[in-house]
């Protein structure tokens, strides 16, 4: 197994997990609706807190399906090396696939492995901060939905 193809393996199973990240967005999302709705309804604030949280549900989804379309494509990628196909090979039937499809802009054919690396782990990285903005979205619900005034 070629250097490559291990990279290609590795990411691929970390970006997997964009699936567990999403599941804990739907569960501060869940969180957050129900701060609402246990609370003071009424509050503008409250209000504001579960649009933005649905705003960040919305945003999450979309990058989720983006990193686990790269974890599959990455996994590919990978079979297809330890296969007998050559690294360039494998990158040129990706590239022509994406351009046929119109998922990648022309101005990028032929990026070397590095630069896709780094792009895979930024949008994880955009994923995880969306969560993070999630919880402390749930975390404001909580206390400021839920309180009762003494």
């Amino acid at each position: 197994m070629t250097t490559t193809a291990m990279h290609l393996h590795v990411l691929s199973r970390l970006l997997r997990h964009a699936d567990s990240v999403l599941k804990s967005a739907y569960l501060a999302f869940a969180f957050t609706l129900l701060a609402w709705l246990l609370g003071s309804g009424e509050s503008k604030v409250c209000y504001v807190l579960v649009v933005l949280s649905l705003l960040l549900m919305a945003a999450q989804h979309y990058v989720a399906i983006r990193v686990m379309f790269d974890a599959d494509l990455l996994a590919q990628l990978a079979r297809m090396i330890d296969s007998g196909t050559s690294e360039r090979g494998a990158l040129q039937a990706l590239d022509q696939s994406l351009l046929h499809f119109g998922l990648m802009p022309e101005a990028k054919l032929g990026r070397d492995w590095q630069l896709r690396f780094r792009g895979c782990l930024r949008l994880f990285k955009c994923q995880v901060a969306l969560l993070v903005a999630q919880y402390g979205v749930m975390m404001a619900a909580l206390l400021l939905c839920t309180m009762r005034p003494l």
